[in-house]
């Protein structure tokens, strides 16, 4: 009957028929096999270009939706740096790329959402920082460092922005933290192992050490002690307030950055641990675990530092020494440098321009050009000015003044004290950081404006829940003021 093969007619139709999702899969398979066959025969520029659009093109899609995905990108390709040991991705600018994208995303976001833009003091004060800077490309003498340095800050701003307002929840603030914190046991591996291993030796001084594990903000041993002791913080901290698998890792991460200062040979780097130690001894409730922390801790840094290392750190206090004396001429010349041009300085990455100018007991002055200062302080007062050095500290007094609100919260009996591990780890990273930079101009560096990007969105992140729970005025007065 003609009511009975209708059907089965047309359901043998439907079977004939190829879908939309075959035939995509039909196409994804033709395409691999022609790429297969013809990439080979490509130049190898081509061939990385090719191989790299898919993840590329995914890249884009995932950080067009998520605004958030474009900061974590950001602070994986930023600090990690993977062109470094892949040399084929400098060309490509994946860092500028990545930033032009996020904020993209941003603003389509904020016109989608109508959200406004969480703004503090803070946020004035970093703004009135790179407009500072942003002056002295006109007064400096060599106005394109003065432009380079006003740019890559400005980049940094951007992304403080985006950052303090996307990095939303606590979730996120600790999953870039652990992204951190995982980069910098990668650094520290690499660092111990060149110790070890014997790979860098410096014969000025007859001294194995780590070497320049990687480049640009960890370029020689200096810097890379600083970088890893800002993460000691987090794993120390986490030892006591994590629970499991975390904190397992916790303690792994702080033996493994401990070994890697030791290895750089670098006496900043032991002051900054030094500082963070004792910050972190005082601020433990457990004194009894943790002195047997330390204990533990101190019998494995005397097992693997060499006696050549702690007569390196014994040197530390005697201004007679050759570095140490040196140290105090270019703190000299960084003083009147200043002195001669209080109100904005001599200009942004300009101070090694005029060191000949101003530095003192040497046999030749002009031998000096282009050194740094050795002392971040001395750094923004002499390049930056009175009006550069009054909004440095600004920043300084506003996140430490905030962190230490959110330490004193009462945690409710059943909370995971996550914001007080929080708090004290960031306050403990930049008491490291600001140790360190006491001896090395890091002025520009990325590590500080990182972490103050970190520590506005979790202090933002507090504030919000503070007011959901209705309990208490917001932790950041200027919070409220949001650009709309």
């Amino acid at each position: 009957m003609p009511g009975e093969t209708e059907p089965k007619l047309t359901a043998l139709k439907s079977r004939t028929i190829v879908s939309g999702y075959q035939l995509v899969v039909i196409g994804l398979v033709a395409l691999s096999v022609i790429l297969g066959l013809v990439v080979p025969f490509l130049p190898e520029l081509l061939q990385l270009t090719l191989i790299a659009i898919i993840p590329a093109a995914v890249g884009f899609i995932l950080i067009i939706r998520n605004p958030y995905l474009g900061v974590y990108f950001f602070f994986l390709y930023s600090v990690l740096r993977p062109y470094d040991f892949l040399p084929f991705l400098r060309p490509l600018r994946l860092t500028m790329i990545i930033e032009i994208l996020t904020l993209l995303s941003w603003v389509v976001a904020l016109v989608i959402s109508r959200d406004r833009i969480k703004w503090s003091w803070f946020h004035t004060s970093f703004l009135a920082f790179v407009a500072i800077i942003g002056v002295t490309v006109i007064t400096a003498w060599n106005n394109y460092f003065a432009y380079e340095t006003t740019q890559a800050l400005a980049i940094y701003f951007i992304m403080f922005l985006i950052t303090s307002n996307v990095v939303n929840s606590l979730d996120r603030v600790k999953h870039l933290i652990w992204l951190l914190l995982v980069i910098h046991a990668y650094f520290a591996i690499k660092g111990i192992m060149t110790f070890v291993s014997g790979q860098h030796f410096i014969p000025t001084t007859g001294q194995y050490t780590s070497g320049a594990v990687g480049g640009g903000f960890i370029g020689d041993e200096n810097d890379f002690a600083l970088a890893i002791n800002m993460m000691i913080p987090f794993a120390f901290f986490g030892f006591f307030y994590l629970k499991g698998k975390a904190r397992l890792c916790s303690g792994i991460l702080l033996v493994t950055y401990i070994l890697a200062v030791i290895s750089s040979f670098s006496r900043g780097g032991w002051v900054g641990l030094a500082a963070i130690m004792a910050y972190g001894i005082i601020n433990v409730k457990r004194r009894f675990a943790v002195i047997g922390l330390v204990l533990i801790l101190g019998a494995t840094a005397l097992l693997f530092a060499p006696a050549q290392y702690w007569e390196e750190i014994g040197s530390v206090t005697d201004t007679s020494e050759s570095t140490a004396s040196a140290r105090l001429r270019f703190w000299d010349a960084g003083v009147r440098m200043f002195l001669d041009n209080p109100v904005i300085g001599v200009g942004a990455a300009n101070g090694g321009i005029h060191m000949p100018g101003y530095i003192r007991g040497m046999r030749d002055a002009n031998t000096q050009w282009g050194r740094a200062f050795h002392g971040t302080w001395i750094q923004v007062l002499a390049e930056l000015g009175i009006l550069g050095f009054t909004v440095y500290i600004a920043m300084i007094v506003l996140v430490f003044k905030w962190l230490y609100r959110v330490r004193q919260l009462k945690i409710p009996p059943d909370g995971d004290n996550t914001e007080e591990y929080l708090a004290k780890s960031m306050i403990g990273s930049l008491i490291g950081y600001f140790a360190c930079a006491s001896f090395l101009s890091t002025a520009y560096y990325p590590q500080l404006w990182t972490m103050y990007m970190l520590a506005i969105a979790f202090i933002f992140c507090v504030d919000s829940r503070l007011l959901d729970q209705q309990k208490q005025t917001p932790l950041v007065p200027a919070s409220s003021e949001q650009i709309g």
